[in-house]
């Protein structure tokens, strides 16, 4: 049996639960679930995006309705405030993969922002013609296709062409 994380958005926060998976049968099966926190939002907004960091211990999360995104420690239920004052809230989040050097958030209405992840330093970048609704780093992070919810339609992409921890 091996156990595992998972993390839901809601209402004033997020919810953790601790699955436990029994992959004997040849395919992982939930045998157990257990919450284990509650992460609840300092100013009771709704997450509607989460990214978990690929090296696992941090869980950033974001609301529409709140102009900051919260970086988690999982462990301690404590968190690092990464304000994003942009006449909005944040639509979407996306976590670098391999070494997790950075985190992708797009606001509501439009502004992107990238920030690298050993010190939350940030650079705001084009803002996209209507709200993020999906967002995928290449596998080896150089790469952020972005879609925005506008007439486009279009799949823009965002290269990184410096190497980590460098914007």
């Amino acid at each position: 049996l091996q156990p595992t994380s998972l993390a839901v958005g809601g209402a004033r926060g997020v919810c953790m639960w601790r699955l436990v998976l029994d992959a004997q049968a040849g395919h992982a099966t939930v045998t157990g679930a257990h919450l284990v926190r509650l992460l609840s939002h300092p100013a009771g907004a709704p997450v509607r995006s989460l990214s978990w960091c690929p090296l696992g211990g941090q869980l950033a999360s974001a609301s529409p309705a709140h102009p900051a995104v919260l970086v988690w420690d999982t462990a301690t239920g404590e968190h690092d405030t990464l304000w994003f004052r942009s006449g909005g809230g944040v639509a979407k989040l996306a976590w670098a993969p391999g070494a997790g050097a950075h985190l992708f958030a797009a606001g509501v209405n439009g502004p992107v922002r990238l920030w690298e992840a050993a010190s939350w330093r940030w650079e705001t970048l084009r803002s996209l013609p209507a709200p993020c609704t999906a967002a995928c780093w290449s596998a080896d992070g150089s790469a952020l296709l972005i879609v925005a919810a506008d007439s486009a339609a279009a799949v823009r992409c965002l290269h990184l062409r410096r190497a980590p921890p460098a914007i």
